[in-house]
């Protein structure tokens, strides 16, 4: 096991590595209904960059750093991962290098003397290095502590060189609409690049002063670049109060500017409440403890927080929504049809996962594989079916259009089957509908305060 450590030349991919790039970029595309990036003009040209990335969402994150990048990245991550031969020779097709702790094998120092010889070598040559310096999944939409791996790794590359060349650490936040879910929004917020010539000084002198300085420098920036929400317990609380305020401070907003007004306004509402949570412990407590009642209330009813006119649904939008709800029924059932096995298997394997960090990861490679595999046994079964090469041609090739109409037309209907549902229960209930109309203005209304912003 503890042989001289030899690594694969990663300078020139292989054919089948940019096939396969393209593939995955595109179907990650797919994936997500909607990518939006800012501060790509933040990433230097011409010098050695190390991304550091939040990492909430497993190899999704890698994926992220990887498709936005636009040059070559190179990852690094735990060594025991690469200990099966097989699964080690995937790991470094796909451009990851393994870093060892003391507690994976003799030789560390030598073995990561390797790997960090080929670091410095492939940053030189143009390759950015990504290490999502948390260490380990963080759940939710916060950052945990760091660790000082990033800056051992930078420091020892500038030792390397002489610390004669500048090397730049750039905070690299990842956003996820619902980390869990395809379908929704994914945002990349890439912060002002950090000079490590910055901290040469406090590392030389005393290398534990320059690595912390750095760690608390990187972790402030990168918090800067992210929703940072502390208290993870009241995820649903923070979720809700994030999905009222935005009832009224998007009205005025469209495109990318609601997408950045969205952004910012969460780290606005998670800012503040991370200081209202420790300045006021208990008015914090008072409204989250009002925002679960009223989720609770919610959940006992069979009702979901929809839509700013659930209470007043308009009798004749929902005739003309059950209309088209009709007339499409049927392109939305061949769609379901053509494409429910390699949808919905990788949804029954991702359950199995404790980590739910690993849900998405899962879903987005088992679909990748499942779906050309899916529609290549579709055509042998539509030939042999109809017997005609044109209509299988067809069928096929139809196939991913109905299935992403079918995906984005269920979730219009679940939409409406929620309407819906309220119109009911307002009509039969109109007391508890208006003590949850209520609520629900008194939250909105205190979302808004805590963002400085008027509620109506």
């Amino acid at each position: 096991m503890d042989k001289k450590q030899n690594l694969p030349q990663l300078d020139t991919p292989s054919t089948g590595y940019k096939i396969l790039f393209r593939l995955v970029r595109f179907y990650y595309h797919l994936y997500y209904r909607k990518i939006s990036v800012l501060g790509l003009e933040n990433i230097p040209k011409d010098k050695p960059v190390i991304f550091a990335a939040n990492h909430q969402n497993a190899l999704m994150d890698a994926l992220a750093v990887l498709f936005t990048a636009n040059r070559p990245v190179v990852f690094l991550a735990r060594a025991d991962i690469f200990k099966n031969k097989y699964f080690a020779r995937i790991l470094y097709f796909l451009r990851i290098l393994p870093v060892y702790r003391i507690r994976d094998s003799v030789n560390v120092i030598e073995k990561n003397k390797a790997v960090f010889a080929e670091t410095v070598r492939l940053l030189i040559n143009g390759f950015t290095l990504t290490i999502m310096p948390e260490g380990t999944h963080s759940p939710g939409k916060k950052l945990k502590p760091l660790k000082k791996g990033v800056g051992r790794i930078a420091f020892q590359v500038a030792e390397a060189l002489n610390f004669e060349e500048e090397i730049y650490i750039v905070p690299f936040g990842i956003d996820y609409e619902h980390p869990d879910h395809a379908g929704k929004k994914l945002l990349l917020n890439i912060g002002k690049p950090i000079a490590l010539s910055a901290f040469y000084n406090d590392y030389k002198r005393q290398p534990q002063e320059g690595l912390i300085k750095l760690k608390d420098t990187l972790e402030e920036q990168l918090k800067n670049q992210i929703v940072h929400f502390g208290q993870f317990e009241d995820s649903e609380a923070f979720r809700l109060l994030t999905k009222l305020s935005r009832y009224v401070s998007l009205q005025k907003f469209s495109g990318k500017k609601a997408i950045i007004k969205a952004f910012s306004d969460e780290q606005k509402l998670a800012q503040n409440l991370n200081l209202l949570a420790t300045q006021n412990t208990e008015n914090y407590r008072s409204l989250i403890a009002k925002s679960n009642d009223y989720l609770q209330k919610l959940q006992q009813n069979h009702l979901h927080e929809t839509s700013p006119n659930q209470f007043s649904i308009s009798a004749i939008s929902m005739f003309f929504t059950a209309v088209w709800q009709f007339i499409t029924f049927l392109p939305w059932l061949i769609g379901v049809i053509l494409n429910y096995l390699p949808y919905k298997i990788p949804g029954l394997v991702a359950q199995k996962f404790n980590d739910l960090q690993f849900i998405s990861s899962v879903n987005f490679v088992l679909s990748f594989l499942l779906f050309p595999i899916w529609y290549l046994i579709l055509g042998i079964i539509i030939y042999a079916i109809s017997g005609s090469m044109g209509w299988t041609i067809f069928v096929v090739m139809m196939s991913p259009y109905l299935g992403l109409f079918a995906f984005y037309h269920f979730r219009q209907q679940k939409k409406f089957i929620r309407l819906f549902r309220w119109k009911w229960f307002c009509s039969r209930k109109k007391n508890a509908c208006k003590k949850l109309s209520e609520a629900r203005n008194a939250l909105q209304k205190s979302a808004m305060e805590i963002l400085g912003e008027p509620a109506n």
